[in-house]
């Protein structure tokens, strides 16, 4: 068929096993998440359309992955996850770190207002 002679030597061509009667084809090229993201929103919009594989690096998944690869965060958030976790102990260390500074100027402040109220 056309798609089979398509997708020849791209990283798509082990498609080829489920190219088969009619089929609706959708290739992502940078982020496969985002794309099957977009692509459950699109089938969940009650579309008889069934997701028959997923092909991701030269290599044909199932179509049970499908699930979990839109439920995957796309690229900026796992960076932003990242960051978040790994800015975390920075933070509690800076608070530690000023606590006793904080502590010094609230008791000083208080020193200050009973001196001003005598």
């Amino acid at each position: 068929t056309l798609a089979r002679r398509a997708l020849q030597e791209t990283d798509f061509a082990c498609l080829d096993e489920i190219l088969s009667g009619p089929i609706l084809l959708a290739l992502a090229l940078r982020d496969p998440a985002e794309a099957a993201r977009l692509l459950r929103g699109f089938l969940g919009e009650d579309r008889p359309l069934k997701v028959r594989g997923l092909a991701i690096g030269r290599k044909l998944l199932p179509a049970s992955d499908f699930v979990r690869l839109a439920d995957l965060p796309s690229a900026s958030e796992a960076v932003a996850r990242l960051l978040g976790v790994l800015q975390a102990p920075m933070g509690k260390l800076v608070g530690t770190l000023a606590a006793p500074t904080v502590k010094l100027v609230r008791t000083l402040a208080a020193v200050r207002d009973q001196k001003a109220a005598v």
